[in-house]
């Protein structure tokens, strides 16, 4: 195992944000609900939105620290290797929930979760990721390599 994660210089990790429609114009097209079936596909997004914030936060969190080296006042370097663990391992079962019920069930309405492909495709580049983050904080925890993260 190395040191680090290799440098990606072409394609350096962004700070995420919330992200908007993925087509605007597409987005105006939906067919109009029904009170009944917008309560339920709002839940959905409800719930789906509570946790993809979490992620995006805790992925941040774990971003801004590789990338400067430093970590927040009163997060020790422990704390800070099990929530990266803890992170690879809820988004894996997230997505999981997500392809098996929670895609299925919007394209019941939806037209854009019936091809699921790409969404699958993105999903797997993720863990793919996830695995390499993985295996580096696991070396981290058992000192080897070094987190280059400052105590």
């Amino acid at each position: 195992m190395t040191d680090a994660l290799p440098q990606q210089t072409q394609n350096p990790m962004p700070v995420l944000e919330k992200a908007g429609p993925a087509d605007p114009k597409k987005a105006e097209e939906l067919p109009k609900l029904s009170a009944d079936e917008f309560r339920v596909y709002n839940r959905l997004a409800v719930i789906m939105d509570a946790y993809h914030t979490h992620f995006r936060h805790t992925w941040n969190t774990i971003y801004r620290v590789a990338s400067t080296g430093q970590r927040p006042p009163g997060l020790s370097l422990r704390t800070l290797l099990h929530t990266g663990l803890q992170l690879c391992q809820h988004l894996t079962i997230h997505h999981t929930i997500e392809e098996q019920h929670v895609f299925p069930e919007l394209a019941t309405r939806m037209p854009g979760f019936k091809d699921d492909e790409v969404l699958i495709k993105a999903h797997e580049k993720i863990h793919e990721g996830l695995v390499r983050l993985e295996e580096y904080l696991k070396g981290c925890q058992r000192g080897r390599g070094s987190c280059g993260w400052r105590s």
